[in-house]
């Protein structure tokens, strides 16, 4: 089974079902939630594949390292060697502004960092090369050094696209594809994709054959009247009155004749 994640992100499905660790402390609520997506999906072991889009350049530079492992696992060894995000962030600066060739993985971690201490609500929104000032110092080095080994590791064979629709060749019958794309009346997301595009990409992968879940606010009307089922998934942070409710929507099981 292919798993593919059509508007990746940090890819907390993909990251769950290969028991690797959250690349970032804070992954939104898909951290909660992706063993119940998983379960809605039918996924019950681990990928063979993992195939992952992501518009963003700079989130999709942390894909890019991952999917080598050799280089990942580099960067990994050079993360251990500093204290905490601070310093972390003034290595990564130093090694783009100086264009060594360890810029792809340096920049992927300097990424790392940024969404899981500087998030701010929108991953397309910091800045890079980043900038060490903001940056809490809460993780050490040697923590994402962990979690990006595991990834390399622990991760299937990986395809990372900057399109969504480019996932599409790769997905046919017995495979598993989770669209979360941003929410649709969410001024924190930048989207320049037509909703009606990613509900398109959805009904296409279904009718290749492929379990299909997308997940959204609310039930997506256009995939219920078809059949689909929509099951509500709800997280509540600790400690905070702030909650996020969220429905998947599942195409129905590929009949097997």
């Amino acid at each position: 089974m292919i798993l593919a994640e059509p508007y990746a992100g940090l890819a907390a499905a993909s990251i769950v079902a290969s028991g690797a660790e959250p690349l970032a402390s804070r992954m939104g609520s898909k951290r909660g939630v992706a063993p119940s997506v998983l379960s809605e999906l039918g996924v019950l072991e681990r990928p063979r594949g993992v195939v992952l889009a992501e518009a963003d350049p700079r989130i999709r530079a942390v894909w890019e390292s991952i999917a080598v492992r050799d280089v990942a696992l580099a960067a990994a060894a050079g993360l251990e060697t500093v204290g905490d995000g601070r310093d972390a962030f003034d290595l990564a600066a130093k090694n783009v502004a100086e264009e060594r060739p360890s810029v792809a993985p340096w920049y992927a971690i300097s990424v790392l960092y940024a969404v899981g201490n500087s998030y701010e609500g929108s991953m397309t929104r910091f800045k890079a090369p980043p900038s060490s000032r903001s940056v809490p110092t809460n993780v050490s080095g040697a923590t994402l050094a962990r979690r990006l080994r595991k990834a390399a590791l622990l991760l299937p064979p990986l395809a990372v696209f900057a399109d969504a629709r480019d996932v599409e060749p790769f997905l046919g019958p017995g495979d598993v594809a989770f669209l979360d794309p941003p929410y649709v009346g969410t001024a924190k997301y930048d989207f320049d994709e037509a909703r009606e595009d990613a509900v398109f990409l959805a009904l296409r992968l279904a009718n290749r054959g492929v379990r299909v879940g997308y997940s959204e606010n609310d039930p997506v009307p256009e995939l219920v009247e078809r059949g689909w089922k929509a099951t509500k998934l709800s997280r509540t942070r600790q400690k905070s009155s702030w909650s996020s409710q969220e429905w998947i929507t599942v195409s129905p099981q590929p009949s097997s004749g």
